[in-house]
């Protein structure tokens, strides 16, 4: 494993901080998976994603099959608002999966920081 995901339950959300690197959309689907296992056994709808210690090299297709993977989960209709922080330089990767996750219906929002993200997430 190139990375590893650190979880936390909160009173109102899940922060999840993730660590390392993600350069294939088969260890981007493992860490989607787990991710989910842990919103799921937690039964927050408020997630942190906080990725600025993850290093992410995935392409507009690799993101879109990780998606669709998450859309057969059922993911769009858990009712979850994620707000996530990417790495300074992995923001270009990001918009586009904001872009593909949002064009699905799940409720996914990058921000540049924690304020605004936390705002928006407990909003």
């Amino acid at each position: 494993m190139t990375y590893s995901l650190a979880f936390v339950v909160q009173e109102r959300w899940l922060s999840v901080t993730a660590r390392g690197a993600v350069q294939s959309v088969e260890t981007f689907s493992e860490k989607a998976a787990t991710v989910v296992q842990h919103i799921m056994k937690s039964e927050k709808k408020r997630i942190f994603l906080d990725d600025r210690c993850l290093d992410v090299a995935l392409d507009a297709h690799d993101i879109t099959v990780i998606a669709q993977q998450l859309e057969q989960k059922s993911l769009p209709t858990m009712g979850l608002r994620l707000a996530c922080i990417p790495k300074p330089g992995n923001e270009e990767t990001y918009r586009t999966i904001e872009t593909i996750y949002q064009n699905r219906s799940f409720n996914f929002r990058v921000f540049s920081d924690e304020e605004s993200a936390f705002d928006w997430l407990l909003s």
